[in-house]
């Protein structure tokens, strides 16, 4: 899209955002932060009446 960006601006006379360049820019940010996953016990562990997905239970 980055290609046609001006071009779809200039047509439409509005701003047009590019989302690689967004997306890539967003990442930048994130490491210019030191961001990264949480080790802090995120894991959701599965709830016991989703541990045999093939058989039929009542789940109230």
């Amino acid at each position: 899209m980055s290609q046609y960006r001006e071009y779809i601006e200039q047509e439409i006379g509005i701003p047009v955002i590019d989302g690689t360049v967004a997306a890539v820019k967003l990442c930048e940010a994130m490491v210019d932060m030191k961001l990264g996953t949480s080790k802090v016990l995120t894991f959701n562990w599965p709830r016991p009446e989703m541990a045999h997905p093939g058989q039929r239970r009542n789940i109230a």
